[in-house]
């Protein structure tokens, strides 16, 4: 039940819990209290009446060391259904899924100690006063008498009050006060402490980014661990932002004099607040330098991934490179070019095209995907296909066929400018125009030329070697090849000519080369006729 609620500044609630006394000495645990402060402080309060056979004004320091220490569990139960996503991650992060039994700073107030003694020096006896003390608030840091009856008693798990005046709201401040920086410093040597572990399997992360390639499966374990790491970071700066303004936000109330100002004294509230800002202050620095190291590591996981995955590209690219060369080719008598690696590149290429006209022709029909509804015109013109299923299955696929038709010419097309090309030389013979082939060659564009002299018994002759492009489509229906004439200028003759055509584009034979050369210059009038000269008859011996 809530109990008060000041906007913007804290809320309280109110709880009752009962456990079964067979499974704990508690019995019956009362106005048990959450106090939610806008600094992010979270205080739970009870009140005994009895533990066991005990009553209120007889509570032995072990039943009430065994209570408290079951209310770790109780209070984080009841704290947990009031937290955030954000601050369950955040807990979890700084108890590594312990957060349900998370340790508690424990502050005791009693009305009196039994037996009175006249000092806090004489309970710490090191006997069994003292390790009753040790028991309840842990090992003891600091005992103040207060006044004449109140005693003070710090731990390093807790604080013992005791005296006639612990109900006093003067008090009570003052260790609001001192409880607030004490959780804040137990949460920065927490956030210490992970930061630490961290750091420690940050360093663990350049093994393993270098052990990726010698095992592969350490690739993602070391993509988890960064990605993990760079979380924990980024959760812990968030804590250590809030606690930095938490701490700055702090403000004690000055005490002019008596209890209240006794106890600020003895827990020096004001120095234990500049040593707790100075020491949040020196973690987020530590916490900026882990940010920066996951950050480096980040990059140089990407790095090495980059390298790794030019790599594979690389040989992709070098693979795909042989299958489409005519590397291990066998030329048969025809001219024809046959590949040991054709049939696969074409089947590769087959595929691909096929399923791309597939996606094309299934995403025609948006309403299949989206479920929005078809445009009129496409239901009007394809509404007959739907009630024949085999016009319709006809249909796609012809639809499929010239998509995929196209995308497969088009992909020989682009492997044979990308790669090699196939030679073939052919013996012409024929007698030319030498000013009409100087014309040709001028208006065909050529590309490059070059002379030489050959010296003969009867005299020299000069002989051109000039490359051009027939750019005739209706002669080759797809990309021409690439023509070199040989003639000499001396003599008048076309002595021979190479062809060089993309081998996956079209088949070229000795026949067919010979006539496309001997149609070329017939039509440009370079020569008389267009009849392939005769080869000359072999002897015959009788």
């Amino acid at each position: 039940s809530l109990l008060d609620c000041k906007v913007g500044v804290d809320v309280n609630v109110e709880a009752r819990i009962e456990r079964d006394e067979s499974t704990l000495p508690v019995r019956c645990v009362q106005e048990f209290g959450v106090h939610l402060d806008a600094s992010g402080l979270v205080l739970c309060g009870v009140q005994f009446e009895g533990i066991m056979a005990r009553e209120w004004d007889d509570m032995p320091p072990n039943l009430l060391s065994h209570a408290a220490h079951a209310l770790q569990f109780g209070s984080s139960q009841v704290v947990a259904d009031l937290t955030t996503k954000l601050q369950r991650d955040i807990l979890n992060v700084l108890f590594e899924g312990e957060e349900a039994t998370r340790p508690k700073y424990f502050v005791f107030a009693s009305d009196a100690l039994e037996p009175r003694l006249a000092t806090t020096a004489e309970y710490m006896d090191g006997g069994r006063f003292q390790h009753a003390l040790i028991e309840l608030i842990g090992e003891i840091q600091t005992s103040k008498l207060l006044g004449k009856e109140d005693m003070l008693f710090v731990g390093a798990d807790g604080i013992l009050f005791a005296g006639p005046n612990t109900r006093d709201h003067d008090l009570e401040a003052v260790l609001y006060n001192y409880v607030s920086l004490m959780v804040i410093d137990l949460t920065i040597k927490k956030v210490f402490t992970r930061i630490r572990v961290l750091n420690d399997s940050l360093a663990e992360q350049y093994r393993f980014i270098q052990l990726r390639h010698a095992d592969p499966l350490q690739m993602q374990a070391s993509r988890d661990r960064i990605h993990a790491a760079g979380t924990s970071v980024m959760l812990l700066a968030h804590v250590i932002g809030h606690v930095i303004a938490s701490v700055e936000r702090w403000t004690q109330v000055e005490n002019e004099g008596g209890l209240p100002k006794a106890m600020e004294e003895a827990l020096r509230l004001h120095a234990f607040h500049e040593e707790v800002l100075h020491r949040a202050h020196d973690l987020d620095r530590v916490i900026k330098r882990s940010g920066f190291e996951v950050k480096s590591l980040q990059e140089i996981a990407d790095m090495e991934d980059r390298i790794q995955l030019e790599g594979v590209y690389a040989t992709v690219q070098h693979g795909t490179k042989h299958l489409s060369e005519a590397q291990g080719g066998t030329l048969t008598h025809t001219g024809v070019v046959k590949l040991r690696t054709e049939v696969p590149v074409r089947v590769i290429c087959a595929s691909l095209a096929a399923r791309l006209a597939f996606d094309l022709v299934h995403r025609i029909h948006a309403g299949i995907v989206t479920g929005t509804g078809t445009p009129a015109w496409f239901t009007a013109t394809f509404s007959s296909f739907n009630d024949a299923p085999w016009i319709m299955f006809g249909f796609v696929m012809a639809v499929v066929g010239m998509i995929g038709g196209g995308l497969m010419w088009y992909m020989f097309s682009r492997v044979g400018r990308a790669h090699q090309y196939m030679w073939r030389k052919v013996v012409i013979n024929k007698a030319i125009d030498l000013k009409r082939m100087m014309a040709f060659l001028e208006h065909a564009g050529c590309i490059s030329s070059r002379h030489t002299i050959e010296r003969t018994k009867e005299r020299d002759r000069k002989v051109i070697t000039a490359t051009f492009r027939d750019n005739n489509f209706f002669r080759w229906f797809g990309e021409p090849p690439m023509m070199t004439l040989e003639f000499d200028a001396t003599n008048r003759f076309v002595l021979s000519a190479k062809l060089a055509w993309p081998f996956f584009s079209k088949r070229l034979n000795n026949k067919d080369a010979t006539k496309a050369i001997l149609e070329i210059l017939f039509d440009a009038k370079v020569t008389f006729d267009k009849i392939p000269a005769k080869e000359p008859p072999m002897a015959h011996v009788k």
